[in-house]
């Protein structure tokens, strides 16, 4: 291998590894499927008018769109928002190879070599060593997705495999175009709008009662209670419907060190009608009063 090929594949992978990290940190703040499909209209919309069409008709693009992408990011966007791992999420993802063997020697008619059936052992060796490492941590269900989007994965691949696109770059950009109108859909029937979302438990004004359900955060505490006995706490998933920034107000003057930020303010006297707060009193109010 050429120092230019070389350098590109460790690009490749600083780059994969990233996007990991900059997905679960923009899950902060954006539901899952709304975050998906807007990488999709921010990416695939503009190169569509760069990239030829892959010549495999209609059809297969949107099939191979819908295992490729739809279902491969939307589940790898829930299991982040589940709380799984980013650095974790990219490896596992990787089952996607030994899943993509396994199924074109079944669909496709390839036998796998020795040596890839070895790999394929070794690699299965490994995910049941993570499954079971991580469900000791952590609840299951993130990494059970995951899983289902390396199989999604590599059913796609399977199927680009069998129509031979022209190039598999026009094939991945215009399978990417399946993605935004359904997830959108989805999104604003699970996630619901802005202004109804809305942090999970909070009370319902009784004016402004919703129509829909937060399926995803429904869904994965009903399995919370499932997997976890009675007395263990397993990690909370991440909150995406929260407002951005601090829940309460900070008093003036907490942020800066050595100011007391509740100043010590005198009681305001009393003063009789038809006098002012500078009034002085006189010898005679004195001797009165005494």
């Amino acid at each position: 291998m050429k120092p230019k090929d070389t350098a590109l594949a460790i690009l490749v992978a600083i780059i994969w590894g990233s996007n990991f990290v900059v997905i679960d940190a923009g899950l902060a703040d954006i539901p899952p499927l709304l975050f998906t499909a807007m990488r999709f209209v921010l990416v695939a919309l503009p190169a569509v008018f760069l990239v030829r069409p892959p010549g495999i008709g209609w059809r297969n693009v949107v099939l191979i769109g819908v295992f490729m992408s739809v279902s491969q990011f939307s589940l790898v966007y829930l299991a982040l928002h589940l709380g799984m791992p980013p650095g974790l999420t990219s490896l596992v993802l990787q089952a996607q190879v030994l899943l993509t063997v396994l199924l074109s020697s079944a669909f496709l008619g390839e036998k796998p070599s020795r040596k890839q059936l070895l790999g394929v052992g070794v690699g299965v060796i490994g995910m049941i060593i993570v499954a079971v490492g991580h469900s000791a941590i952590a609840p299951i269900l993130p990494l059970i997705l995951v899983l289902g989007a390396a199989l999604s994965w590599s059913i796609g691949n399977v199927l680009a495999r069998k129509v031979r696109a022209r190039s598999g770059l026009s094939l991945v950009v215009w399978s990417g175009l399946v993605v935004p109108v359904p997830l959108l859909l989805l999104s604003l029937v699970v996630e619901g709008t802005p202004r109804h979302r809305q942090r999970p438990g909070a009370p319902i004004p009784d004016g402004h009662r919703q129509h829909h359900v937060h399926g995803i955060h429904l869904f994965a505490a009903g399995l919370r209670d499932l997997e976890h006995p009675a007395g263990q706490v397993p990690r909370e998933p991440r909150n995406a419907f929260r407002p951005a920034g601090p829940s309460r107000r900070t008093p003036r003057g907490m942020d800066r060190p050595g100011r007391d930020p509740y100043p010590r303010r005198g009681r305001r006297r009393r003063t009789a009608p038809g006098r002012s707060r500078d009034h002085h009193p006189s010898p005679q109010d004195t001797a009165c009063i005494t």
